[in-house]
């Protein structure tokens, strides 16, 4: 496990590999914003499996949670679309605590209020993380906590929660392969999610592959979930996606992995 080192401030954790000058993972955590993290860097440094505000999703912000209807209010397209925007809410976010290390792992808390369309306070979210190093493949694990301010009903959505937004492109030759056997853009669950990013070099084509698997539990009472998620890169780049392991597709999976 390599040795890590952060740097913060109110709004923001950088996590790096001691002696590298560019960060594994950026906790963002924007006042007036809701917290995500991005770049969440390949392990071996062969690019960002996040995408930050593509031009045609601009609420979306590499990993991150979202919400689509708590009490009738939307937390999910940040008054982005004219269709709902009078119904959004809107989020204050702040770094918690100090960040700290230990051999091969980071540590670090982010807070965020979730305030409804008159700017009164919903309820709270508590996130800690812990970014594992493990030299080709890293480890994120998340404890999330709600903490209600009144009365909330979540309503059911086709998508949300814990959302991963990737550099994904079929138009350029990408692939996205998931454990249910979707190849392709996919709304559902899924164990991991394996993408991957063509170029040209020549007259040959060279990959940039990645696995992506995540996991969650809940546990009651407290409104409280731990989810945890790991990136890989793929040991054969030019043979683009396959199941990490050797896995079949599985209808076992537990949280949604999604790059649309």
């Amino acid at each position: 496990m390599s040795d890590l080192r952060t740097e913060s401030d109110a709004h923001h954790v950088a996590v790096f590999r001691d002696g590298d000058a560019h960060p594994l993972v950026v906790q963002n955590a924007p006042d007036g914003g809701r917290p995500y993290l991005h770049p969440i860097e390949a392990p071996a440094g062969a690019g960002s499996v996040t995408e930050d505000q593509p031009g045609h999703h601009p609420w979306q912000h590499g990993l991150y949670i979202g919400l689509n209807d708590v009490n009738g209010v939307g937390f999910w397209s940040e008054k982005l679309w004219p269709a709902t925007a009078d119904l959004d809410g809107t989020f204050s976010s702040r770094i918690v605590g100090v960040p700290r290390t230990e051999v091969g792992a980071a540590h670090w808390a982010v807070e965020t209020d979730y305030l409804d369309p008159q700017g009164e306070r919903m309820f709270r979210d508590l996130q800690r993380w812990t970014l594992r190093d493990h030299d080709t493949r890293l480890e994120l694990r998340l404890e999330w906590t709600l903490t209600a301010d009144r009365d909330l009903v979540f309503g059911r959505y086709d998508y949300g929660g814990l959302f991963l937004r990737m550099p994904y492109r079929d138009e350029t030759g990408g692939s996205a392969v998931d454990s249910e056997g979707t190849n392709g853009p996919a709304n559902r669950r899924a164990g991991w999610r394996c993408g991957c990013r063509y170029r040209r070099r020549g007259a040959r084509r060279a990959s940039r592959c990645w696995t992506i698997r995540a996991t969650s539990s809940i546990r009651c009472p407290g409104a409280s979930t731990t989810s945890s998620a790991s990136v890989r890169r793929r040991a054969s780049p030019d043979r683009g996606c396959s199941p990490p392991n050797g896995s079949a597709p599985s209808s076992t999976a537990s949280s949604w992995v999604t790059p649309i």
